[in-house]
């Protein structure tokens, strides 16, 4: 999924970027790309589980990378539980 220019650019004139706490560099730079971090599961991952759409803030010195959550900084409305666009997953119990 990618997130709009306009909804984007909005987003980093609300915050206030400063000097990477590793390398002291300045130069940032987001993704306009969501990804996807899912809850950890030993010996593999578990389908429709837990998951956080992010967009990473990378600083273009060193390459540290911070995730910017894209539902609690709105860059992406929260989907309904009954959007047609999202299909359905079936899961396997664990046990």
């Amino acid at each position: 999924m990618k997130i709009e220019k306009d909804r984007l650019d909005a987003y980093l004139t609300k915050i206030r970027g400063g000097a990477c706490p590793l390398c002291r560099g300045t130069q940032w730079r987001i993704s306009d790309k969501v990804f996807q971090v899912m809850e950890y599961e030993p010996g593999g991952f578990i389908l429709g589980g837990a998951s956080v759409p992010v967009l990473p803030l990378t600083c273009m010195n060193c390459g540290n990378t911070y995730f910017i959550n894209a539902l609690v900084s709105n860059l992406m409305d929260t989907p309904q539980k009954n959007d047609d666009s999202i299909a359905p997953v079936k899961t396997q119990e664990k046990g």
